[in-house]
C-alpha cells in the first residue's frame, strides 16, 4: 500500500528547516498539489508502527498515554547518512496513506502528524516518533517569582513558580507576596474572585476590589477585614492575622469584566458558561437577595461587605437584580460580572494555551463545545508553586473528575471527550470476514458501590489552628480534606456476589455534581461488560476513543455488538491494526 513521509528537520548549516520527502514505492506530486512537483524518494522500509491508549493503566480518566511509533528508512547504500547531521528532536513528521494502487495526491490521508523523538542512524535508519502531546510536557505555570521584593515576592521566592488557581477552590493557603504590606497572592492573573477569606477559620469581612496592586496597597481598609485585586489574584489584609489565612476562590477568568455602579444590570452571556456577580453591599438595616433572571443567587445578604456569587448562564442575556427584603436600607455598589473557568474543556484549553505553543486552531472547537455541554461540572486545581507540574499532568488531574480522555488526532489537533458506553452508531464495522483474529479478554469485576470524595479543602487545619468560636460541623469540616457521597446499585449487588466497592477522590466541588458522577460511573461499570483483542485490516481514521462494531458467529456477537477502542497498535508492515476493545 502506498505511504508518504514528509519531515522538517533543522539544518544547522543553513539555519533553516530542510524538508525531506520519502515514500515506499516512489511518488511524484503534480503542479497543483501541495507540495508541487515533488519527488518522494523510495526509501520507506517499515512505514509505521505505533501504539496508543485511551488511558495509561486501567483507571478511567486517569493519566493519558502518549502514542509512540517509528518509521524505518532503507539506508543500505549510505545515501541517507547525512540526515544524522540534522536536528530532528521535536521536528514535524507527517505520514500519509492511500489504499489505492495508483494513488493521486488527493487519495492520501494523514495517518500521523506529530514530532520526531530522535533519529537512529544505520543501514535501517529509524525515526522514533511522538505525537504532539509531547508539547504538553511544559510547566503548567511558566512564570516565576523574581524574588526582588514587593510585587515579585521575597528573596526566598526567587525562581519559584507563581501560584495558579483553576476552577473553584476551597480552603487554599495563599502566599505572602509582600508581608510588610499584608498582601497575599493566590494567582498571577485575572480571577473570578474571593468567595471567603478566613483567619484561623474565622471569616473576615470583604471590602472593595481595586484594579491594580498599587491601588490595593494604598487603599484605606478601615471597617473591612480585607480588600482584593481580582485582576491579579491578590488580597490585602486590614490587620495582621493570627494565621493561617485561607481562601475560597473562583480561579482564572476570561474575557472583559462588565462593570456598573449599581443594579439592575443586564449582561450578554453564553448559556452553560459560569459567571460571577460581584458587588459591594453597604447595609444599614434588613436584607436583600441578589438574583439572575429572577433566580436567587444564594441566601439573602444581611451584612455589609463584598459578595462574589457564582451562577451558570441559562440564556444569551442575564438580568441581574437586587431584590430588597422587608426593612432593607442600604446600597449595592461597584457591580462587576465576569466569566470564570470551571468546566473541564475550558480549563484544559487554558492550561495548554498558557503553558505551550499550542494555539486556538489546534483545538477542535466541536469537541470543546460537546464536552462542555456533556460534562459542565465545576472542577478544582490549585498550584502554589512549591513543586513542579506539567500542563499534561494538570489536564490529566482535571480529566479524572469527569472521566475524560484527551489527545491528538492524525491531523495533529487536540481531541477530547468523556469515557462513556459505546455509541449507538459505530464509527467502523468489522464483520467475521474482516476479523483477522479475535480473542476475548478478562474484564474488571462489576461495580456495585462507589464512594466519591469531592469539595477538597487544600489546606487542612489542625485542631490548634482553628479559632475557639468555630464549633460543631463547621469546625470538623475545616479539619477534613474531602467530603463524600456514595451510590450503590442493589441490582448489581444481588446479581454479582463479587461485585466491587470502590472509593475515588475527584476534583469536583458540589455535592449534587459528585452524586451524579457516582451514579454515572456505577451505571457505566455496573452492567456485565465484554472485552476483546481484535486484529483488523489497516484502516485510515481508526483511533482510540471511537466506537467499532464487531459481528462474528462466536462470543455472542452474531447480531453485532458495539465497543470502545481502548488501545490501538498499528503495524503497517503487516497492514493491520490490533485493537483492545471494551463495551
Amino acid at each position: 500500500m502506498p505511504w508518504l513521509l514528509r519531515a522538517e528537520p533543522w539544518d544547522p548549516a543553513t539555519g533553516a528547516v530542510r524538508p525531506v520527502y520519502y515514500s515506499d514505492a516512489g511518488f511524484v506530486s503534480e503542479p497543483v498539489d501541495q507540495p508541487a512537483d515533488t519527488y518522494w524518494e523510495r526509501r520507506i522500509d517499515v512505514s509505521l508502527s505505533m501504539r496508543s491508549s485511551l488511558f495509561a493503566g486501567s483507571d478511567v480518566g486517569g493519566e493519558s498515554q502518549t502514542a509512540y511509533g517509528a518509521v524505518t528508512l532503507a539506508n543500505g547504500d549510505g545515501a541517507l547518512d547525512s540526515l544524522a547531521e540534522l536536528d530532528w528532536d521535536g521536528r514535524l513528521v507527517e505520514i500519509r496513506f492511500s489504499a489505492a494502487e495508483r494513488p493521486r495526491w488527493s487519495d492520501f490521508a494523514v495517518v500521523f502528524a506529530g514530532t520526531c523523538e530522535q533519529l537512529v542512524p544505520g543501514d535501517a535508519l529509524t525515526l522514533e516518533l511522538r505525537d504532539r502531546k509531547a508539547l504538553a510536557d511544559e510547566p503548567l505555570q511558566p512564570t516565576k517569582w523574581l524574588g526582588t521584593g514587593g510585587a515579585e515576592g521575597p528573596e526566598t521566592f526567587k525562581d519559584r513558580r507563581k501560584p495558579l488557581a483553576l476552577g473553584v477552590l476551597r480552603q487554599i493557603e495563599p502566599l505572602w507576596q509582600d508581608e510588610a504590606n499584608l498582601i497575599l497572592a493566590y494567582a498571577d492573573g485575572p480571577c473570578g474572585g474571593v468567595l471567603e477569606l478566613c483567619d484561623q477559620g474565622r471569616p473576615l469581612v470583604a471590602g472593595p476590589d481595586y484594579p491594580t496592586r498599587e491601588a490595593l496597597r494604598a487603599a484605606d481598609l478601615s471597617g473591612w477585614g480585607y480588600g482584593t485585586c481580582d485582576a491579579l489574584g491578590l488580597v490585602r489584609l486590614q490587620a495582621s492575622p493570627e494565621r493561617p489565612v485561607t481562601l475560597d476562590v473562583l480561579g482564572r477568568s476570561r474575557g472583559a469584566v462588565t462593570g456598573a455602579a449599581a443594579l439592575p444590570l443586564s449582561v450578554t452571556t453564553v448559556p452553560g458558561r459560569r459567571y460571577a456577580l460581584k458587588a459591594l453591599v453597604r447595609r444599614s438595616a434588613g436584607s436583600l437577595t441578589l438574583t439572575a433572571n429572577g433566580t436567587p443567587l444564594g441566601a439573602a445578604v444581611a451584612a455589609s461587605g463584598r459578595v462574589v456569587l457564582p451562577f451558570v448562564a441559562t440564556d444569551t442575556s442575564t438580568a441581574l437584580a437586587a431584590v430588597p427584603g422587608p426593612g432593607w436600607s442600604g446600597a449595592v455598589e461597584a457591580v462587576q460580572v465576569v466569566e470564570w473557568l470551571g468546566r473541564f474543556a475550558d480549563l484544559a484549553q487554558f492550561a495548554l494555551d498558557n503553558a505551550t505553543s499550542l494555539e486556538a486552531g489546534d483545538f477542535l472547537a466541536a469537541d470543546l463545545t460537546a464536552l462542555n455541554d456533556l460534562a459542565p461540572q465545576a472542577l478544582s486545581l490549585w498550584f502554589d508553586g512549591s513543586s513542579e507540574i506539567t500542563a499534561r499532568q494538570a489536564v490529566d488531574q482535571l480529566a479524572i473528575g469527569i472521566g475524560a480522555w484527551w489527545g491528538f488526532d492524525p491531523l495533529g489537533r487536540i481531541r477530547m471527550g468523556r469515557f462513556d458506553a459505546p455509541a449507538a452508531v459505530p464509527d467502523f464495522t468489522f464483520t467475521e470476514r474482516d476479523l483477522l483474529r479475535l480473542e476475548p479478554r478478562q474484564v474488571d469485576r462489576r461495580l456495585k458501590t462507589l464512594t466519591v470524595g469531592y469539595g477538597r479543602r487544600w489546606r487542612v487545619l489542625s485542631e490548634s489552628e482553628i479559632a475557639g468560636l468555630i464549633t460543631g460541623d463547621a469546625r470538623a469540616a475545616k479539619r477534613t480534606d474531602w467530603r463524600t457521597v456514595e451510590h450503590a446499585d442493589p441490582v448489581v449487588a444481588q446479581a454479582s456476589l463479587l461485585a466491587r466497592e470502590e472509593r475515588v477522590d475527584l476534583p469536583l466541588d458540589s455535592e449534587p455534581e459528585a452524586r451524579a458522577e457516582a451514579q454515572r460511573r456505577v451505571a457505566l461499570h455496573g452492567p456485565r461488560r465484554a472485552a476483546f483483542d481484535a486484529v483488523v485490516p489497516f484502516t485510515a481514521g481508526l483511533r482510540v476513543g471511537l466506537t467499532v462494531r464487531l459481528q462474528d458467529r462466536r462470543y455472542g456477537l452474531s447480531n453485532g455488538r458495539n465497543f470502545v477502542v481502548m488501545e490501538l497498535s498499528s503495524d503497517t508492515a503487516g497492514e493491520e491494526h490490533t485493537l483492545s476493545l471494551w463495551g
